[in-house]
């Protein structure tokens, strides 16, 4: 995981952050609704 995205002391923070910034181009949400933590890890990498 790039330094960018580590969140010492919390790793699901941490994670989210990752998925957001690099992930979110093809993240689909085809069984749920979108995360609510997605949005706001969004705003927090760009």
């Amino acid at each position: 995981m790039p330094d960018e995205y580590k969140r010492p002391g919390d790793p699901v923070a941490a994670y989210r952050a990752y998925y957001a910034g690099e992930k979110a181009e093809w993240a689909e949400w085809q069984y749920t609704e979108e995360p609510p933590w997605f949005a706001t890890s969004l705003a927090e990498t760009a």
